[in-house]
């Protein structure tokens, strides 16, 4: 006898209609329950969350959920993600989603980041905060028990590198949230705010108009000569005294005021710090409407702060006390960033001539206790002569060039006898550079003192025969120069060449 033929089944449900006709009983549920735990009950949850658990749900899938516009399967995504085999690796999606989640989604994503192995530092998800979850009611409470939970679990309450990060908001929007939620983890973390923020520097602001100092070749060729050791540890100890004292390294022209600075500059670099240099003429470039330049001075007191390890570097300090002066400002640039300088909150480092350090003590008188004075006196023709003989050492090291002792004093004379003053150490060790440089350009491995000789003609527009040559220069000058140690009686001693 013939069986009787099985009846039709019907046809099976496309996955994407079964969650679709989920999400439709779903949805109208979700918007009723008064706490995300109270849509994790729901049956009809627990249903989304096994479909989405199932062997026809994927990675994709959970992904275009946590993006979409559905919040209650968005809610199961991050449920089945919880418990998911690829978690770890889904973690940078869900971080960068964070801030444009419903705040139900919110518990849940939280909920994940407790799940993963290992977990991310308590502050990340507060770094993404949008403006609108301080002012949410919900938003403060699901952190207060994130962080109760991430308590229990042993973990500390820091950020990691999480701040600055590419998906960190501005620290004031981080901050409003903090101060909403009601446990000692939000209070820790404010208070660590705060200090990055507070160390945190605005390169692109302070680039606008000046310039961080960055290592560069030319330090490779400074050499810090013992005559300058005792100055150069006493403004050291100014600038990273705290609160820091600002400090004026006075000298006559060429005495090597600049360098000081930049050898300053690199022993603060080792703790930490940075230079930042910006004279009159740039603080005012381009501020053409009242405000403009008191909203930058301003801005650059709190850039500049002494807590974020920068000093400002001002070649002109005698300008900025006699700029910034208008019809509606009767406050120079001076005045306006003393208090800062008064308090220890910003750090000057100027350089000056002894003329110009007195006429600005003549402008403001209350320099006098808020500066500290490195003076430089012009070196004698034996300390000079030692250093370079260092800078030559330096040339042979860093630029393959040979410098012999016999053209060093030769230098010397030429140096003094024709570059202006003739103070030293400056007027010789920028001879010897410029020549150094020229050799370079002619792809020589030595300076010579016709090598000299030419670079002077350049610098002074004076004809070679005026200094002599190789074949006929004066005895003075390629006679060797034997003396390589100072004294004090020779620091005082004249120059031969007057």
């Amino acid at each position: 006898m013939a069986k009787p033929p099985e009846a039709p089944r019907p046809p099976v449900e496309p996955f994407v209609v079964t969650l679709n006709r989920l999400s439709d009983v779903l949805a109208p549920l979700a918007e009723k329950t008064a706490h995300p735990r109270e849509l994790s009950e729901l049956p009809e949850f627990q249903r989304a969350v096994g479909a989405l658990s199932g062997p026809q749900s994927s990675v994709a899938l959970l992904r275009q959920y946590l993006v979409g516009d559905n919040w209650p399967l968005c809610c199961a995504a991050l449920a089945v993600l919880r418990q998911h085999p690829e978690r770890n690796a889904l973690y940078s999606g869900v971080h960068a989603q964070l801030g444009k989640l419903r705040p139900w989604a919110l518990y849940f994503a939280l909920d994940y980041m407790i799940a993963l192995e290992p977990r991310p530092p308590v502050g990340a998800p507060v770094v993404v905060a949008p403006e609108w979850w301080a002012e949410n009611q919900v938003i403060p409470y699901l952190f207060r028990h994130y962080f109760a939970q991430r308590n229990e679990l042993g973990d500390a309450a820091e950020f990691g590198d999480y701040l600055g990060s590419k998906n960190c908001v501005a620290p004031r929007q981080i901050a409003a949230l903090l101060q909403k939620i009601e446990h000692p983890f939000a209070g820790e973390l404010l208070k660590q705010l705060r200090q990055w923020h507070e160390s945190r520097i605005d390169r692109a602001f302070l680039a606008s108009f000046g310039r961080l100092w960055t290592a560069d070749a030319e330090e490779k060729l400074l050499v810090e000569p013992e005559a300058w050791r005792e100055a150069l540890d006493q403004a050291e100890a100014a600038i990273r005294h705290v609160p820091p004292h600002s400090v004026m390294v006075t000298g006559e022209p060429r005495t090597g005021k600049t360098a000081f600075v930049k050898l300053l500059a690199m022993r603060l670099r080792r703790e930490g710090w940075s230079v930042f240099e910006a004279g009159s003429a740039e603080l005012m470039a381009d501020q053409v409407y009242i405000g403009q330049l008191e909203g930058r001075i301003q801005r650059l007191i709190g850039e500049l702060h002494a807590g974020k390890r920068i000093a400002w570097f001002v070649r002109d300090l005698v300008m900025i006390a006699e700029s910034g002066t208008h019809r509606g400002q009767s406050a120079s640039i001076l005045d306006q960033i003393l208090p800062a300088i008064a308090a220890g909150n910003l750090a000057i480092i100027g350089e000056s001539t002894p003329a110009g350090m007195s006429r600005l003590l003549q402008i403001r008188p209350s320099l006098r206790s808020l500066l500290q004075a490195s003076r430089l006196q012009p070196m004698s023709e034996a300390e000079a002569a030692s250093l370079a003989g260092s800078v030559a050492s330096r040339f042979e090291r860093e630029l393959g060039l040979r410098l012999e002792t016999p053209v060093i004093a030769g230098s010397l004379e030429l140096a003094q006898h024709f570059l202006g003053s003739g103070q030293l150490p400056g007027a010789l060790i920028d001879l010897l550079k410029r020549a150094a440089a020229a050799a370079l350009s002619a792809q020589e491995k030595e300076i010579t003192t016709d090598g000299v000789v030419a670079t002077l003609s350049q610098v002074t527009g004076l004809p070679r025969a005026t200094f002599g040559g190789p074949e006929n220069c004066p005895a003075s000058v390629t006679r060797p120069y034997t003396s390589t140690t100072a004294t004090t009686d020779a620091r005082r001693t004249p120059s031969r060449r007057k």
